[in-house]
């Protein structure tokens, strides 16, 4: 039993790692693009950080489907629910703000933070009914 519960532990760590790794990745897209966007082609910042959001949601989702989870599943199946979650996650970011900020006084950049390790762990746990390991 020992031996399972290390296995289970060794298997959780290696996916969290490897899901910050893909977070980063695409949250490093989205400043690279969003950085271009504003500096170089002078849109303005609210445009630009739609359209560099919607640039790394794609890095974001054939990082996790591969890397992280090893998904064997069509993509069709698997977009519609990582979609789903996406627009979940601006909700969730929305009402985290709030409550940290209106509700309990944080700074708004104590509330960010709140935001990113609550849409990290909802979207983990989510992500592994989504994406189903190859067997």
């Amino acid at each position: 039993m020992d031996a399972l519960i290390a296995l289970i532990h060794a298997v959780l760590a290696r996916r969290v790692i490897r899901f910050l790794i893909v977070a980063s990745t695409s949250a490093s897209v989205y400043f690279v693009v969003l950085y271009g966007l504003e500096a170089y082609v002078e849109i303005p910042a609210s445009v630009a950080s739609a359209v560099s959001y919607a640039l790394a949601v794609p890095v974001n989702f054939f990082g996790h489907k591969l890397f992280t989870y090893g998904s064997s599943g069509q993509v069709a199946r698997e977009i519609i629910p990582y979609i789903a979650l996406q627009f979940a996650n601006v909700v969730l970011s929305g009402l985290v703000m709030k409550v940290a900020v209106d509700v309990f006084g944080a700074p708004v950049i104590v509330g960010g933070v709140f935001v990113l390790v609550t849409i990290a762990a909802t979207s983990f746990l989510v992500m592994l009914r989504i994406f189903k390991p190859a067997k």
